[in-house]
């Protein structure tokens, strides 16, 4: 048996994260005003706004022109020519249709992105909001072009804006029972809130896939969906929920005779319990982890699996059952040729033995861990300084 301690397990640092409202790393030049929004009277446009079917055709291939004299500037080296030049093919776009400019604006952003123009993903996510607002009625995007404002938001990485949008196609989705989109639509929203580290939101999005394919027996997406949400549960310091996940992840591999990934699945289960301070279960799945990468001859996870076992009976000052342990972790490494390895676990055994005030075993341990110091010309210092202090 176990001794309990009381002890704190673990301290957590919250990372705050400095970014944008597009959500990306690029670095902002200095700010100027937007350029798309120049109110200049362009010479490739008539007198009126509403163009005729053969001004806005002769307006295309102007605009194509356009274009290609910004792709030969950027070739050329002249990164703010191209994209004043982008800028101009964006203005006159707007003649043609909100669709037509919207598409222009994600082709523009992904240069944009790419080229580390920050300033620029945000000019071009300025427009595409003001866009957005002249083509939403009672809180809804215009059905007909929210493909294309998606498709222009996840090229410009504004991920609040793209879930957003995600959100309402899945909603058209449900209300059609179409479980395809349905499915598809709450894969790409769960890879979004992921991806701003909002596990929270991500957890019943994540949830509901893995109902659907445990009703579809897609043992596959089984399989995914679980192994995310046991990501999400130990993200979010819900080790519990993260155990229960995994052992649904377990059958599903032994199922699907998938053995060779179980024992990872059972050291990382031991790492839960023992984070639950519930070292007899964490003994146990280290235990089944050795026995089940030893069956599949998986030699270096066995002797994880082993290592993580002694070190639990170490730090719950069950000192012979880690010696125990350590004997049999040692004939593993020394079949491996693992020298690193056993010198550390001589050192562990010899560090026990001092405890236990058996001075003799203790001196054998960190000799045969300094002889091989020697041999691979690492920390000599470090153990001899450990035989020094018998």
């Amino acid at each position: 048996m176990f001794l309990k301690k009381g002890f704190i397990i673990y301290s957590w640092l919250i990372l705050l994260l400095t970014i944008s409202s597009v959500f990306n790393p690029v670095v902002a030049q200095n700010r100027r005003a937007n350029p798309i929004n120049e109110n200049v009277r362009d010479e490739l446009l008539p007198r009126r706004n509403n163009l005729t079917q053969g001004e806005k055709e002769a307006l295309k291939i102007a605009l194509e022109e356009l274009n290609q004299l910004a792709q030969s500037q950027l070739e050329l080296g002249n990164e703010d020519e191209a994209f004043d030049i982008w800028y101009r093919q964006i203005r006159l776009t707007r003649f043609l249709g909100a669709r037509e400019e919207v598409e222009l604006i994600g082709e523009v952003g992904a240069v944009a992105w790419a080229r580390g123009r920050g300033d620029d993903v945000n000019f071009l996510s300025e427009r595409l909001s003001v866009l957005q607002r002249e083509s939403t009625t009672n809180n809804l995007l215009n059905p007909q072009l929210l493909p294309y404002f998606l498709e222009a938001y996840e090229t410009l990485r504004d991920v609040d804006n793209s879930i957003a949008l995600r959100r309402q196609l899945l909603d058209d989705a449900r209300g059609e029972d179409e479980e395809e989109d349905i499915i598809n639509n709450l894969e790409a929203l769960g890879s979004l809130y992921l991806s701003k580290f909002d596990y929270f939101n991500a957890q019943p999005i994540y949830e509901e896939l893995l109902t659907f394919a445990q009703e579809n027996n897609n043992f596959l997406a089984e399989s995914n969906y679980l192994r995310r949400l046991s990501e999400i549960n130990g993200a979010i310091l819900r080790p519990e929920n993260a155990v229960e996940y995994k052992k649904q992840l377990i059958a599903n591999y032994v199922r699907n005779n998938n053995l060779r990934a179980v024992a990872l699945l059972e050291i990382s289960m031991g790492d839960d319990y023992k984070l639950l301070d519930n070292p007899q279960e964490a003994a146990n799945f280290y235990q089944e982890a050795f026995n089940t990468a030893w069956a599949q001859g998986q030699f270096a996870i066995a002797t994880d699996a082993l290592k993580r076992l002694a070190n639990l009976y170490q730090e719950y000052e069950q000192l012979d059952s880690a010696l125990t342990v350590y004997d049999e972790l040692i004939k593993l490494q020394q079949q491996a040729y693992n020298y690193y390895g056993l010198m550390e676990t001589y050192e562990s055994m010899g560090i026990i033995y001092q405890q236990q005030g058996n001075i003799n075993q203790a001196r054998i341990y960190f000799s045969q861990a300094l002889q091989i110091a020697q041999e691979i010309n690492y920390k000599q210092d470090y153990y001899q300084n450990l035989l020094s202090q018998l």
